[in-house]
């Protein structure tokens, strides 16, 4: 299992995203190859035999992450490795979780998440974890490359691979691990800004569509509901950077929507005026994420390395 997942379908998969966001594939061609994907997943998966009786895991992913793929993968590789799992699928909420971690009598919450604008679901999810007195382990592209953000978020445990996962769990049955709280500095910014997102988006829109060396739109570029789901994407990064203090998460986005708009032929905007307009409205309320907007577009106009 472990050899068809990581050597061939999590690579191809990067392939087909990639392919994607240089506009080589539709939409629909993603969701095809996905669907091919998931349907080798469930032939692999229903021929597997556990090989040890490792304890009993739920794994989620936070409820704004609509990316679940990868967290099926580590589902499958975990129950190769011999754990009995759940996988409660994208979307999922908090309050369906805390009620489900104590039916299952779960021995650790596993939360996955590849898209660092979702982080700040997975608040509430480890916070559920903790009120079931049930240890969490996170794990995916969005926590980064070592254990800060899933430990300013309250997790138990990070790991960037398989063989760290299973560790963990492994020790964690016989000594559990303590309880971490939110320590997230940036968090009542978020929760405000988060609780004003579509007025701001809004906001976003409308000041966009007005500015006047924003010119002729074309294609894609001139839609209204493009706009409203960029500036939508943009706004959620703004959040996600704010809650950890970490301006790497907006660069970060910002470097991969300037990539991808630049590789598509049918959109007129580019990322540098995105930002500009949200730098515009965020910064008389929000002053730290116009801060963090103006780092991103000065990185991203090649005024650092």
């Amino acid at each position: 299992m472990d050899e068809l997942v990581l050597d061939l379908l999590a690579p191809a998969q990067a392939l087909v995203g990639l392919r994607w966001e240089l506009g080589d594939w539709s939409v629909a061609d993603e969701h095809a190859a996905t669907a091919i994907t998931e349907a080798v997943l469930a032939v692999a998966g229903a021929r597997t035999v556990a090989i040890a009786d490792r304890g009993r895991l739920v794994l989620v992913c936070p409820e704004a992450e609509r990316h679940s793929l990868p967290a099926r993968m580590i589902t499958e590789l975990l129950r190769a490795e011999g754990f009995s799992i759940v996988f409660l699928g994208a979307a999922s909420s908090k309050e369906t979780l805390a009620s489900f971690l104590s039916q299952f009598e779960a021995d650790a919450l596993i939360v996955s998440c590849s898209i660092a604008m979702n982080l700040p679901s997975a608040v509430g999810m480890l916070a559920a974890a903790k009120h079931a007195a049930v240890p969490s382990l996170c794990g995916g592209r969005a926590f980064g490359a070592s254990a800060d953000r899933a430990t300013l978020l309250g997790a138990s445990g990070w790991a960037p691979d398989l063989p760290t996962a299973v560790g963990l769990l492994d020790r964690w049955r016989s000594d559990r691990p303590a309880s971490n709280p939110s320590v997230a500095t940036g968090a009542k910014v978020c929760g405000a800004l988060e609780l004003a997102h579509r007025s701001v988006v809004q906001r976003c829109v409308a000041a966009h569509t007005a500015r006047a060396d924003v010119g002729v739109q074309i294609g894609l570029g001139g839609s209204e509901s493009w706009l409203r789901d960029e500036f939508d994407a943009i706004v959620s990064s703004v959040a996600a950077t704010i809650l950890l203090d970490d301006a790497s998460i907006l660069i970060e986005f910002a470097h991969w929507l300037s990539q991808r708009l630049r590789h598509d032929p049918r959109i007129g905007t580019k990322a540098g005026s995105l930002l500009q307009t949200v730098t515009g409205v965020l910064a008389d309320e929000y002053h730290a994420a116009s801060a963090y907007l103006q780092v991103a577009m000065y990185v991203e106009g090649g005024g650092a390395a």
